[in-house]
Formats: structure tokens, C-alpha cells, sequence
């Protein structure tokens, strides 16, 4: 695994608001950026700027040696509350960590269970030619026994929930119909200078 591989694996378990980044609230609470270096890998700078709470936008960058190496911009939003129902965030943030240990994951594992939730995340849109490489995906947290349901009536296996809840994205009452409680997607990858 080369230093850029290891640098994003250490971003992410450090980052995404944890006690190793570096963290500034700006514009009255409602843009945060994170900042993660390391002295390891002294030559990458992981950042990200997000802006909102229930309804975000953001963008991960990485910079090598003071320039841009690696970013994605992402949206999404929580249909309920993380802060009326921290077990939702808990399992996105378990899910996250799960994720950052393997490093051929861009966010979270293909399927996560924490208590009653399941973060579920579709990136099957994937692309490396001659190293450069670029994904799109879609990361979901929803009940387990919606996850349950779906895998069964549908006969779904566990990996395939969430390409299953992105085809139908568009079908009328969507979060209600599969009790969607959080939705982000995200696209990004090599930047190419």
C-alpha cells in the first residue's frame, strides 16, 4: 500500500470530527471545516468543509505537498434527527470506522449493523484507468427491520440493499415507503493536474 493509501486510511479513521483532526466551526456554527495531518506522512493534508446539519453539503480534499491530490463533494441528509436519535449517528460513525480499515473502501463497508440500524451503501459506479480512478456512491442508514424485510421479500442479499433502495430513489414517497432515516451521496477521485 503506498503513502497516499496509507495517509487517506489514517484521514479517515482520524477525521470525520474525532479527537485527531483539527476541527473550526465558521459562519455562526454552520460550516465545519476538519483538518487532519499526520507526521508520518508530513507530505498530505486531509480537509473537510462541510456546511449544514439535517440538510449538508461538503467537500473532502486531500493535498499532496500544497496541492490537490485526491477530492469528492458529497450531499445528503438525515431524515431523522441524529440529534433526537444518536444510535443513527453511531451507526454511520461505527460504519465509517469499519470502513476506513480497509483501504479499498472509499467510505463505510458494503453493509453495517449497529443495534437496531443498518448502514447500507451502493458504489458500484467505480473507474481506475491507469491509476486514476474515480467513484460515485450512495450511503443509506436504515432500520434493520426495513433491512430485514427488504432482504427477504425481495430476496436481496446484504450487499445488494442498497443498490436495491438507489434504483428506486425517485419512487413516489421514498423515505417514507423504505424508512430511510439517512441519505448522502458522493462522487470524486483522482484530481489529474
Amino acid at each position: 500500500m503506498g503513502n497516499f493509501a496509507n495517509f487517506f486510511k489514517e484521514a479517515r479513521l482520524n477525521g470525520y470530527g474525532t479527537d485527531g483532526a483539527r476541527v473550526t466551526k465558521t459562519n455562526e456554527g454552520y460550516t465545519t471545516e476538519i483538518r487532519y495531518t499526520s507526521e508520518k506522512y508530513p507530505e498530505y493534508e486531509y480537509i473537510d468543509v462541510y456546511s449544514g446539519a439535517e440538510m449538508f453539503f461538503g467537500r473532502e480534499e486531500i493535498k499532496k505537498n500544497g496541492v490537490p491530490h485526491f477530492s469528492m463533494s458529497y450531499g445528503g441528509t438525515e431524515y431523522k434527527s441524529f440529534k433526537d436519535n444518536p444510535e443513527i449517528l453511531e451507526c454511520l460513525k461505527d460504519a465509517l470506522v469499519e470502513g476506513a480499515l480497509n483501504p479499498a473502501t472509499l467510505r463505510g463497508p458494503k453493509h453495517y449493523i449497529s443495534g437496531n440500524w443498518v448502514y447500507v451503501v451502493d458504489d458500484t459506479e467505480k473507474a481506475a484507468p491507469e491509476g486514476i480512478w474515480w467513484v460515485r456512491c450512495t450511503e443509506y442508514i436504515i432500520p434493520r427491520s426495513e433491512f430485514d424485510f427488504l432482504i427477504n421479500e425481495y430476496s436481496l442479499e446484504p450487499h445488494e440493499v442498497a443498490r436495491f433502495l438507489t434504483a428506486r430513489m425517485n419512487e413516489f414517497m421514498f423515505v417514507e415507503k423504505y424508512q430511510v432515516a439517512f441519505i448522502c451521496s458522493y462522487q470524486g477521485g483522482s484530481v489529474v493536474l
